[in-house]
């Protein structure tokens, strides 16, 4: 689902998918055929450009490690950056059943002031269906999740189809919905560090509203009554 006015975006935009789970079901490359013919490429995990046998078939695909520079390399090259927004930390926010939802982004705050940067406007995109493939197992004390932010890593074992410890994926119907361009006006180079901080902390604030606002509005046509929160 996309709002009709993301077909004609004029410029380069940060489009911001998620939930993550095992996998980052969402991050399709038909997208690039969704914004007006323009290429979206992707930021990977810093961590699987360090293994060989990858790396060559990342840099195939377009894939760069996600982060500051890369980003604005892309945006300045005139490609749309897609990145799983809540990043490793989310693949271990899952479903709790009725389509209540959690996405780790209180602390994503980075994204917005790349954005603010470079004035690209952020597209949020919500993949209803994606907590229901697996289901992360997480230890009750977050050990796991620790030690996967900390080093960069997931790990994170799980359940598929038919109750299969690390098994295949369960068939389930993916929605990918996406919310209104958030426009962002570049800041001046002078601008001062309180200054920089406000703005972020709103263009954030819009951002989780945006995300709210595909949830309820879609989420009764995927089949979900829950409510979706942000940690």
């Amino acid at each position: 689902m996309l709002p009709e006015e993301l077909l004609t975006l004029d410029r380069p935009a940060i489009i911001c998918v998620t939930p993550h789970n095992i996998l980052p079901w969402s991050t399709s490359g038909a997208i690039s055929k969704l914004f007006g013919g323009r290429l979206t490429v992707w930021g990977g995990a810093p961590v699987l450009f360090k293994l060989p046998m990858l790396r060559p078939l990342l840099a195939q695909f377009g894939t760069f490690p996600a982060g500051k520079k890369g980003i604005h390399q892309s945006l300045a090259d005139g490609n749309n950056v897609g990145l799983v927004l809540d990043g490793i930390a989310g693949m271990f926010c899952r479903a709790r059943g009725h389509g209540d939802e959690q996405l780790y982004l209180r602390k994503r705050k980075a994204v917005c002031a790349i954005a603010l940067q470079s004035g690209a406007p952020i597209v949020p995109a919500y993949c209803f269906g994606s907590n229901e493939v697996a289901t992360v197992l997480a230890d009750p004390l977050g050990l796991l999740r620790w030690l996967s932010i900390r080093f960069d890593v997931s790990l994170t074992p799980f359940v598929g189809r038919w109750g299969v410890p690390m098994g295949a994926p369960r068939r389930k119907p993916l929605l990918l919905a996406f919310g209104p361009a958030i426009e962002c006006t570049q800041l001046p180079l002078d601008c001062d560090a309180a200054a920089v901080s406000a703005a972020v902390d709103a263009k954030h604030a819009e951002l989780l509203e945006g995300y709210r606002t595909i949830f309820e509005t879609h989420k009764e046509a995927y089949g979900y009554t829950g409510e979706l929160t942000f940690v």
